[in-house]
């Protein structure tokens, strides 16, 4: 099977578009916070999350396509996320800050020098970091290196997340996007955290690529059965 492709950024043009982020900054984040609280979601493993916040701060990764769920559990609590520098980044970016995340401007390859020292610098200031763990335009569920670097330099520990939804619709874009409809049964799972050594072989990174996709891939299996547990009960 063929690798997919990394996807160009959607780059809109007048005035229209110029205008949208900031107009869905103000809107959709009212609506977004409406939809969250009509969910019946329940939370597996949370003390992993709370636990690493206590000893210094924490690196939240799932797939793109499943960030709707943890990004609301997220929400107000300061937490820097990862945002592309073109007009989609734009758009997230402004929803994001509009339910209290703290921005950063880069991609998640960190071709920008500059925006990865500050990262760096966020990090060690004792503060949390969410990312989605195959980057802004995938490929889909393909890890990114740029997370396996951020821990790896800052030794803060990835914990991922998955959100498995009994009523969904999937979005026809490049991560298949995930949303939960309202009313839903979801369950929200994460891993205990995962540690990645301050020096690192490329046969290290090689391990850690195939280790947090394959316990993302576990951890949702576990969402997915805990799911079929709250149907029966």
């Amino acid at each position: 099977m063929a690798q997919e492709k990394e996807q160009k950024p959607f780059q809109p043009k007048g005035w229209i578009f110029d205008q949208l982020p900031a107009f869905a900054g103000r809107v959709l984040p009212p609506i977004i916070l409406f939809w969250a609280r009509t969910l019946r979601l329940k939370r597996y493993h949370l003390e992993h999350i709370s636990k690493a916040r206590r000893e210094g701060g924490v690196i939240m990764a799932s797939w793109h396509g499943n960030t709707a769920c943890p990004v609301y559990i997220q929400r107000n609590r300061g937490v820097s996320v990862l945002v592309s520098p073109v007009w989609l980044g734009d758009l997230i970016g402004s929803v994001l800050k509009g339910l209290g995340f703290n921005l950063i401007r880069s991609s998640t390859n960190f071709r920008n020098i500059g925006e990865l020292k500050k990262l760096i610098r966020t990090l060690r200031e004792n503060k949390d970091y969410a990312v989605a763990l195959d980057g802004a335009s995938g490929p889909n569920r393909s890890v990114q290196a740029g997370v396996i670097t951020i821990a790896s330099l800052t030794g803060k520990p990835i914990i991922l997340g998955y959100a498995a939804a009994e009523w969904k619709i999937h979005f026809p874009t490049w991560d298949h996007y995930e949303l939960p409809l309202p009313f839903s049964r979801v369950a929200l799972c994460v891993t205990e955290p995962i540690y990645v050594p301050r020096r690192l072989t490329d046969e290290d990174r090689a391990h850690f690529d195939v280790l947090l996709k394959k316990r993302l891939e576990d951890l949702e299996v576990e969402a997915k059965d805990r799911l079929a547990a709250m149907k029966r009960a």
